[in-house]
């Protein structure tokens, strides 16, 4: 198995321990989101600016320390992609409104780059393009 799977395959076993409570309830905002969205309510101009730049500094350093981490929806597709398979834990990352139903991954097309026999007559398939090694 390649250590891109390896990787993966422990990124989704430890979201799906670390959130099995988390799971059954709806996805919240981060606070430090909240704090961001709330300073459109201030009418003062120089508070208004304060706090956005407060917010965004924290933000930045909570992204700098990985508390939180920022992915665009091309990268949230390409990480669905490369789970292709997997049962994937039910958090937000993984779904959400019917916005996301659109970018949900059902099928994959690639070409077999090595084919090989492994242990008891199975297979082992890996797909060009880093889309995964797969075992019959």
């Amino acid at each position: 198995m390649n250590q891109a799977i390896k990787t993966t395959l422990a990124l989704v076993v430890g979201i799906t321990l670390a959130s099995a409570a988390a799971a059954q309830k709806p996805r919240n905002r981060p606070e430090l989101f909240n704090k961001l969205l709330d300073c459109r309510g201030i009418a003062d101009n120089a508070q208004r600016l304060a706090c956005y730049d407060q917010s965004v500094g924290a933000i930045a350093e909570a992204e700098t320390k990985k508390d939180i981490v920022v992915v665009d929806r091309k990268e949230l597709r390409e990480t669905k992609k490369s789970l292709f398979g997997f049962t994937l834990p039910k958090i937000g990352l993984f779904t959400g409104d019917k916005d996301d139903d659109k970018d949900e991954v059902e099928e994959i097309s690639s070409t077999v780059e090595i084919a090989r026999m492994v242990k008891g007559g199975d297979w082992s398939l890996r797909l060009a393009g880093d889309a995964g090694t797969w075992e019959t």
